[in-house]
């Protein structure tokens, strides 16, 4: 029996069809009430009961969708019934934000390599196969922060962005559109006067030409 965690999201939710669709026997978890005998309600930030570890004795994988730092809290449990094989989700963000100066990128990295390497730990000292998975880019369904918002952007204006320049980015009107930006997604470059903060940042006074190095970027 196949265990997936993040069930209800733009990974698990296809995964689940796919499963069913091949007849395959799984357990979909979500926070929620089941809609279904294959959904277990289960807050993977809070140990499970001993209703939900009876239901899950007949585990042997696990395809890990919800975010990797939830799984730790869990694996010494799992891996103590039949589970001999662990599939987790990652992100490329822990290699490719481990320069970044933004606090939230910072913290990210750090919850992605500590899950990481406490799951290396765990599955090396019990002989468990591990494979962990990281995805640059996920869309689908209409729910994810990057396509389907570029998609839905083509569609209503009728052209496309590839990169979003915003002067005055420390303003009152630039400051809360470089969040509006970053929250949705959206790749932008963010004029600035002083010293960059953080990727997005670019050092440009207006009033004088752009240096070269601004003009590349």
């Amino acid at each position: 029996m196949i265990l997936v965690t993040g069930a209800k999201g733009v990974v698990g939710r296809p995964l689940c069809e796919r499963l069913q669709g091949e007849g395959e026997e799984y357990v979909a978890v979500t926070r929620n009430a089941p809609n279904s005998n294959q959904e277990l309600q289960w807050d993977l930030s809070k140990p499970p009961s001993n209703d939900t570890k009876a239901k899950l004795k007949r585990v042997t994988s696990v395809i890990h969708c919800a975010p990797i730092w939830l799984l730790p809290l869990h694996v010494d449990f799992l891996l103590e019934t039949n589970v001999t094989q662990l599939v987790v989700f990652s992100s490329t963000s822990v290699m490719s934000k481990q320069a970044s100066k933004n606090p939230q990128e910072q913290q990210l990295v750090g919850q992605l390599g500590n899950a990481e390497q406490q799951l290396i730990a765990v599955c090396e000292s019990t002989n468990t196969k591990l494979i962990i998975l990281r995805p640059s880019l996920i869309y689908g369904y209409g729910r994810d922060q990057n396509v389907s918002h570029i998609a839905g952007f083509i569609k209503r204006f009728h052209f496309m962005v590839s990169l979003i320049l915003v002067t005055g980015a420390k303003g009152v009107v630039g400051r809360p559109l470089c969040e509006r930006l970053q929250g949705e997604g959206e790749e932008y470059i963010a004029v600035t006067r002083s010293a960059p903060n953080f990727n997005q940042e670019l050092q440009w006074d207006l009033s004088k030409p752009p240096s070269t190095d601004a003009k590349v970027k």
